[in-house]
């Protein structure tokens, strides 16, 4: 929508503000391109070697000095980024954690699951509890509260 709420094009000279989908173009271009990237690294064969991790940051910093200095400038693909910049973390975990995690159960080898449960729980209960008590001591000894 425009500044002044106008849909025809009547707000003259005021700059446009953008819809809440706009959001969108940049989920949708990192979903995108994440695959392309997936698909590069597997079948092409001199991409073959390389980590995909590394070429989405590439891409990624790449794309961010574009759209930063192309602020305002750069249209829907620009306010989209802009929302995703100024997006609340807390949002950003909640709303992509569970996605991840069903990723990752949905993968797990059950056979080495089975093979690891008792080193995972002894991990988990007494060894989270005994170094919880290490650092509570570190903590304790050497800042100020007293």
């Amino acid at each position: 929508l425009e500044k002044n709420g106008g849909h025809n094009g009547t707000a003259g000279a005021e700059e446009h503000v953008g819809h809440p989908h706009d959001a969108l173009y940049f989920l949708v271009g990192a979903i995108v391109t994440g695959t392309f990237v997936m698909h590069l690294t597997t079948f092409v064969a001199i991409f073959k070697g390389m980590q995909q991790t590394v070429l989405l940051f590439v891409i990624g910093c790449i794309s961010s000095v574009i759209l930063t200095e192309l602020h305002g400038k750069s249209g829907p693909a620009g306010r989209s980024y802009n929302m995703w910049m100024h997006i609340d973390p807390h949002l950003l975990l909640w709303a992509l954690l569970p996605p991840l995690l069903a990723g990752d159960a949905m993968t797990i080898d059950t056979f080495v699951a089975r093979k690891v449960a008792v080193q995972c729980m002894y991990l988990a209960g007494p060894g989270v509890l005994i170094n919880s008590m290490i650092f509570a001591t570190f903590l304790w000894k050497y800042l100020p509260y007293q």
